[in-house]
């Protein structure tokens, strides 16, 4: 964990120009004791996580035996790693689904949301204006009201559309892919308990790729002109030579199109990814989910001093702590086949976030400056810090702030399942045929004689020429077996030990392999406990994903531009021009539940199977909407504008009314009066089947 593979947090923009001053050195002092107190504090965790890493995949099968070897032959089974990847693509299997929400609101100050009223008002005003009576002030207003009150909704509604855009751009634009790395943050979680994911903004500037290609252009021709006059000799101080006139007049142009002013290449939502370990947490923290009472949260990245100098354009390679020593001076664990001179050369960095000051330090340990001026966060939200933590086994205990893994919980229980099949293998070779016989019966050409067959090694077939064996002589008088106990498989049986793994972790055997002995009822109630642990995890998944939305959606309309608004949502993008807070305490985004899990269409389906009956009974409901569910049903990625188009009549009825007409009342439905289409003799609908049988 020595070379540094998180993203460095984006610079912030300060609004003052703030010079360094000389006691920056004391408030980095500071700032150090207080990571090197919270490294003190959470040192055990720290060193458990490695641990529980270790023990779940070193050497490909896990460490899980004392003093194991890569080359160990001992007996591994690794429940723990087949754990891990079924509770991970059971929790997230896909990107979840974003959804914009209306917060609820009364947006109307006359109507009272009747629709008898909004009609009486309408009504009243029709009349008026045909008898040419004064229109009615409380009717005009009311119906302004109403139309006022409309085109605020549509508004919000609107701008909850471009925003989901924006963000289902941001987490598809993610690279790497915010679905591999959310996987991995849930595999983490399993390894270490609590994972965490830090929330950004990017915005690259730069110039555009005509001007860039203009200036390369320039710059190759202007090197070729410089070239013929080195090569020719021609004086470059001899204004009358054309071609330094030519190089002058290139030089120039290259010079304008550098001075032109940089436009915005890329902008939107970044997520980041820290390892455990590398985030550290203010010890007066009580809670790591939420950050109760935390007052600054940093990070650590381990670099080198030619990657600090190349990302803040500071050297600290003079004057530095390094890193392969930590706060207690005790020589740190490299990584293996690192370079020992490249690891002295690498530095610790921080990025340190104090709510109190409502500031972002950057800061170089044992670097008397700030890499970066301090000022205010890039990504500003209600909960000031931009780190979400997620975990599945939260405890509360007055020491230990992170929680056990899976791993961890798993540790004896896998430890027992090897002991007990390494103790059967041992058993079943110590029980392998035995033989015995006199001494001096057989000779040692008898019992082992290279090429040949013999006692101690023969083939299948073989016929053995025993010299210590006279002629007539039974054999079976001479060579006795060895009579040994039979392994008994109750001494090494796992079906305790499946069942300590499903009240631990939830996991039972028949979700690792095939069941040993186990009833249908059994596994059926153990699945059921099983679901319902699971749907604990992916609640906890769905609180996170939905604090991310919420969040990202309020950055985004901070930062966001209309015109890089409408270039990825497209010219249709409603963005608020006005008091974007006010906009935010209208609408935000959140994560549809169970979105990101493992889909089940046929619970879906089954499940609208049976409210469907009661949905299109109902009076009021939009049939546009029910389309837009049968069609989401079917597949979640269809673009629903395509699929449904408000105001076209049904297919069904297209084909009606496109029917060409005979004339004839005994053949064409349409000449048989109001009810000829439907005046047929319907046979008896067939009663519809049970459905099938699906967990809670």
């Amino acid at each position: 964990m020595s070379i540094m593979d998180e993203a460095v947090p984006a610079a912030p923009v300060a609004e003052t120009d703030v010079e360094p001053k000389q006691d920056d050195a004391q408030l980095i002092l500071q700032f150090e004791r207080w990571v090197a107190a919270a490294k003190k504090k959470d040192k055990d965790a720290f060193k458990r996580m490695r641990d529980d890493a270790d023990f779940a995949f070193k050497f490909g099968v896990g460490a899980q035996w004392p003093g194991q070897s890569e080359n160990d032959d001992r007996y591994v089974a690794n429940l723990v790693q087949r754990h891990i990847q079924m509770r991970v693509s059971a929790l997230y299997a896909k990107h979840p689904t974003v959804v914009a929400r209306k917060r609820r609101r009364m947006e109307y100050l006359v109507w009272d949301g009747e629709v008898e009223s909004a009609v009486n008002a309408q009504l009243a005003l029709q009349v008026a204006t045909e008898s040419g009576l004064d229109v009615p002030a409380d009717a005009v207003e009311l119906l302004m009201d109403i139309q006022k009150g409309g085109v605020a909704k549509k508004q919000a509604r609107r701008t909850g559309e471009t925003l989901e855009i924006l963000f289902n751009y941001a987490l598809k634009e993610q690279v790497p892919s915010f679905k591999r790395q959310f996987k991995q943050m849930v595999r983490r979680v399993q390894t270490c308990g609590l994972a965490w994911v830090r929330l950004g903004y990017q915005r690259q500037m730069g110039q555009r790729r005509e001007e860039q290609a203009e200036v390369a252009d320039i710059t190759r021709r202007l090197q070729h002109i410089e070239g013929l006059q080195t090569k020719l000799g021609v004086d470059p101080d001899d204004d009358a030579d054309e071609m330094n006139a030519a190089a002058a007049e290139l030089r120039y142009s290259l010079a304008a199109l550098r001075a032109r002013d940089d436009v915005v290449l890329r902008e939107g939502l970044t997520f980041d990814f820290p390892r455990t370990p590398r985030v550290l947490v203010d010890p007066k923290c009580t809670d790591l989910l939420e950050l109760v009472g935390a007052r600054w949260v940093a990070e650590e990245f381990s670099m080198t001093a030619g990657a600090v100098q190349e990302a803040y354009q500071v050297d600290v390679s003079k004057q530095h702590a390094p890193r392969d020593h930590d706060d207690t001076g005790q020589r740190s664990d490299r990584d293996p086949g690192e370079d020992p001179r490249e690891a002295e050369d690498e530095v610790l960095v921080y990025h340190l976030w104090d709510k109190l000051t409502g500031l972002e330090y950057a800061f170089c340990k044992g670097h008397p400056k700030f890499l970066r001026i301090p000022a205010e966060p890039v990504v500003k939200t209600e909960r000031f810090f931009s780190h979400y933590a997620l975990a599945f086994n939260a405890i509360e205990h007055d020491e230990e702030r992170y929680p056990p893994s899976d791993v961890r919980l798993l540790r004896h229980i896998q430890r027992e399942y090897n002991r007990k099949k390494e103790a059967e293998r041992q058993h079943r070779i110590a029980n392998r045929p035995l033989y015995a016989a006199a001494k001096g019966a057989f000779t040692e050409k008898d019992i082992e004689s290279g090429d040949h067959p013999s006692l101690s090694n023969y083939g299948d077939h073989d016929v053995i020429l025993l010299e210590g064996l006279a002629e007539g002589e039974d054999v079976n008088k001479k060579l006795q077996p060895v009579q040994k106990h039979g392994v008994d498989p109750n001494l090494y049986e796992t079906a305790g030990t499946y069942s300590d793994m499903q009240r631990v972790v939830g996991s039972q055997e028949a979700n690792l392999g095939g069941t040993s002995g186990a009833t249908a009822t059994e596994s059926s109630i153990a699945e059921s406990s099983r679901l319902s642990s699971l749907a604990s995890n992916v609640d906890d998944i769905d609180d996170l994903l939905s604090s991310l939305a919420r969040d990202g959606g309020a950055v985004l309309l901070q930062e966001m531009d209309i015109s890089t608004v409408t270039e990825i949502a497209g010219p249709g993008a409603v963005w608020p021009q006005l008091s974007r807070a006010d906009i935010a305490k209208q609408v935000y985004l959140d994560i549809e539940a169970g979105s990101s899990g493992r889909p089940n269409q046929a619970q879906d389906i089954a499940n609208f199977e049976r409210m469907a009956p009661f949905i299109v009974q109902t009076p009021g409901i939009q049939p546009a909407w029910l389309s837009k569910r049968v069609v989401r049903l079917i597949d979640d990625r269809v673009d629903l504008e395509e699929a449904v188009a408000d105001g076209i009549p049904s297919i069904v009825a297209q084909n009606q009314a496109a029917q060409p007409s005979t004339g004839d009342a005994s053949t064409d439905p349409g000449q048989q009066g109001g009810k000829g289409r439907d005046n047929a003799e319907k046979q008896p609908g067939q009663p519809q089947g049970a459905q099938p049988e699906y967990p809670v």
